[in-house]
């Protein structure tokens, strides 16, 4: 009777030892128990949450302002790369928000030989979706060219007026990637702006420089 209650008691127990090891065993593509919340890099477990990897190889996609699954980097905000300037730009600025209206304009202080200015806009369709602002001194009287460069498909627009709200270089209706102009300013303070009056979303560049 004895011997017949121990062996019944070892398999008990053997049994029980079973279970325990079996629950800590890892599992396949995952990281000890089956529950949420682990890696979701593998098509059995917890896969696209809200925060964590989402099943590529170039980090979190499942956020607004990090990478976005492609080969350029972040998409997901509307801030200027500066890419559009051109090489050997001698002074850099990137708009600033708030800029929408001559009273928000963005002050770029003294124009400079080199002077390139970029940012972002929307287009409208027949009208102007987003417009930025900017204001700027000419110290001395001199010709200058512009060049207003953007990146997509769009009728861009610049337009630049004196102190007495003179327009000194105006719109032109071109759909392209480009439109270039040439003005004399007399040394003074000037108000420009950019917009899209219609096309792709996009970014752009303004190149500022005196004419030899």
């Amino acid at each position: 009777m004895l011997s017949s209650r121990y062996f019944t008691l070892l398999s008990l127990l053997s049994l029980l030892l079973l279970l325990v090891a079996s629950a800590c065993t890892p599992l396949r593509g995952g990281r000890g128990w089956s529950g949420g919340g682990d890696d979701d890099d593998d098509s059995a477990s917890n896969d696209d949450d809200a925060t964590g990897d989402d099943d590529d190889a170039t980090g979190d996609d499942d956020d607004a302002t990090s990478d976005d699954d492609d080969a350029t980097g972040d998409d997901d905000d509307a801030t200027s790369s500066g890419t559009l300037c051109p090489t050997g730009s001698l002074q850099l600025f990137s708009e600033t928000e708030p800029n929408d209206t001559q009273a928000t304009a963005q002050a770029l202080s003294i124009l400079l030989p080199g002077t390139c200015l970029s940012g972002t806009t929307s287009c409208g369709a027949g009208a102007y979706d987003d417009e930025d602002w900017f204001t700027a001194t000419s110290p001395v009287s001199l010709p200058v060219t512009t060049e207003l460069i953007w990146d997509q498909s769009a009728d861009m627009d610049f337009v630049l007026t004196d102190s007495a709200g003179n327009t000194v270089i105006n719109y032109q209706e071109v759909v392209g990637t480009s439109e270039s102009a040439s003005a004399t300013l007399p040394a003074g303070d000037y108000t420009g702006y950019i917009g899209c009056w219609e096309g792709s979303a996009t970014e752009w560049a303004l190149f500022i420089n005196f004419a030899p």
